[in-house]
Formats: structure tokens, sequence, C-alpha cells
């Protein structure tokens, strides 16, 4: 029934947020069909496009995967308030110049996609989840995403090389590292049939403020425990201050 959906997609988002967290005594849920992406949440609510909700549901498990979806995009909105309320975002847009605020900004987006991916990161293929603890991978986008991270806070990279190379990491550039690493598990006639039975797998490239952000929570959760986590989420300003 419906209770038994909502509180199944309470329980994950609850159990990777704060403790102390309060929640709104609503949220909004959009659904539209535009085929064009799976799921957002912005600060009006969450938004579903139905062409990927119905493909998820028709899958083994698809209830349980859309409900986790939907916990995932929870955890943002939540977060994100909770982060606001105890002074914890990144950058004060009135006080910060441009260059700071867009660093700001790309710094709580590793924090808020790395923390919400722990709550639908197991309905993920299994290629896909060892993909995040792939040497080579995580090489090129930790080397990527740290220099880039200097460089701006050094004020030695212009915003416009900025802007593309997060572009580049979140299109053409993290295809590229997803295919390859596809190529070291399947033919290629393998990787034809998978992308043309699921014309979405593409949202799997691993765009690097998910991955880079994924791999630090997970690594305080591995190495510290879930107290750990919670302690790391309460105070994520010790983890990337400036």
């Amino acid at each position: 029934g419906g209770e038994e959906s909502v509180k199944r997609i309470f329980e994950p988002t609850n159990s990777w947020l704060p403790a102390d967290l309060q929640h709104r005594e609503s949220y909004t849920v959009f659904v539209y069909f535009d085929g064009n992406r799976g799921s957002i949440a912005t600060a009006d609510g969450i938004f579903l496009d139905l062409t990927s909700s119905f493909r998820t549901l028709s899958e083994p498990d698809g209830l349980s995967c859309l409900e986790n979806i939907i916990s995932h995009e929870l955890h943002h909105i939540a977060y994100a308030e909770w982060l606001r309320e105890n002074e914890c975002k990144f950058m004060s847009p009135s006080v910060l110049n441009l260059r700071k605020k867009t660093v700001g900004e790309w710094r709580e987006n590793v924090v808020l996609e790395g923390t919400a991916q722990f709550c639908d990161m197991e309905d993920k293929p299994e290629i896909i989840q060892s993909m995040f603890f792939d040497p080579g991978v995580s090489e090129e986008l930790f080397t990527v995403w740290e220099n880039t991270f200097l460089e701006m806070l050094r004020g030695e990279m212009a915003l416009n090389v900025f802007n593309n190379i997060l572009a580049d990491y979140y299109h053409d550039a993290a295809l590229e590292i997803l295919l390859a690493y596809l190529a070291k598990h399947y033919s290629q006639d393998e990787i034809d049939i998978l992308m043309e039975e699921d014309p979405t797998y593409q949202r799997y490239r691993p765009v690097i403020h998910y991955f880079v952000g994924y791999r630090i929570f997970r690594e305080i959760h591995d190495r510290n425990g879930y107290e750990g986590f919670l302690a790391a989420i309460a105070d994520p300003r010790s983890l990337l201050a400036a």
C-alpha cells in the first residue's frame, strides 16, 4: 500500500542523514514525460520522468528501485536544507566572489551526491558498482578533480575552462570512461547489445562529483563505521575545507 511505500522510501533516506534532521511536513513529487532524464530534485520538490519510471518498474525489483530513486532525491532536499539551517553551506553568494561561489557549489555537489548515493547504490548493476573501485577510473577522476579544484582555488584557472571541464566530465569524458571500463569486461558486441537493450545505460557514466563524492564517504564509512559517517555529514566542512 501507499503508506508502506512511503515508509520504505523514508527508511533509507533517514539512515544516511544527520540524526537531528527534521523533515518538512510534506514533499511534492512532480511526474512529467519527456524521456530526457530519470529524476531530479530542487527546492520545489522531486521530479520523476514517467519514461524512466515505467522502465524501472518493468524490471525485477522495479518498485524497490523506484522507491530508492525517490529516497535519493529526497535525501538531496532534506540534507541541503539541513546544511543551510546549520550554516554548513560552503558559500554565501552575498559575500563571496563568483570564483569562490562556483568552487563552493561544486564542493557542495560532491557532498550531496556522495551521500545520497548510499540510498540507491545497491540497485546499480554489479559491474557499475565495481567501477567505483577500479584503480584506473579512480586515479583519473580524482586527479582531474583535485587538480581542477586546487587551480580554481589558487586563481590559476579561468571560469570558462572550469565550466568546460565540468561539462566534459558530466557528458563526453564520463561516457568514454564508462565505455572503456565496460570494454575490460565485455566484448564490443556485448556492449552494443547492452546499450541497445537499455538506451539509458549511459546514465551509469561516472560523473566526476558523483564518483568522487561517493568514494570519499564510502571510505569514511568503511574505515570509521556508521558513526564516523554520521560525524562527517554533520560537519562536512571539516573534510573539504579550502
